[in-house]
């Protein structure tokens, strides 16, 4: 069964905010943003792979990653684990960085971007074994739509829904 899908109006003027009802309980989709063998088989748009080459889910512990595309240029991107609240709620930060985790980089500055970011992932149960995924990042609904960062987290949330209902129905 396909995730239900709910984009609202982001709550702040430099927020973006995505929400998504998915088909699983609430303790598998915390597992799929906290355990890296499901990262790895979701966490990039449609087409796309992404490899971690660190990551420590903790208070404090970072992560460096790419997402490698067959169009463009492998976006990496490195960051820090904020707050972890099993099963409810998930924060820590973006940047864009190079493959040795070196931030601030002149091709990624633009006026409507910021440097760093910060993803607020919260997950509400909801009755028959659904869950409500709610995204929050701290940037602009459009900025984000320019820089496509918006419809990768569309096409991510694609990908996630196809590998959560393959790993549902294998139980």
């Amino acid at each position: 069964m396909l995730a239900q899908k709910e984009n609202k109006p982001a709550a702040k003027e430099n927020e973006l905010e995505i929400v998504r009802i998915l088909d699983a309980p609430r303790e598998l989709v915390y597992q799929l943003w906290t355990k890296e063998e499901h990262l790895k088989k979701w966490n990039a748009p449609l087409g796309c792979s992404i490899h971690y080459s660190r990551i420590d889910v903790r208070p404090g512990g970072e992560f460096l990653s790419v997402v490698k595309n067959p169009v463009y240029p492998d976006c990496w991107v490195k960051g820090v684990y904020l707050e972890l609240q099993a099963p409810e709620r998930i924060a820590y930060t973006m940047e864009m960085s190079d493959e040795q985790g070196n931030i601030n980089l002149p091709q990624y500055q633009n006026a409507d971007w910021p440097a760093s970011t910060i993803v607020t992932l919260s997950f509400e149960e909801l009755p028959g074994n659904k869950t409500r995924l709610t995204l929050r990042q701290s940037v602009s609904e459009a900025a984000a739509m320019r820089k496509g960062a918006y419809q990768g987290w569309l096409s991510s949330f694609d990908v996630m829904d196809q590998y959560l209902a393959g790993i549902t129905e294998k139980k």
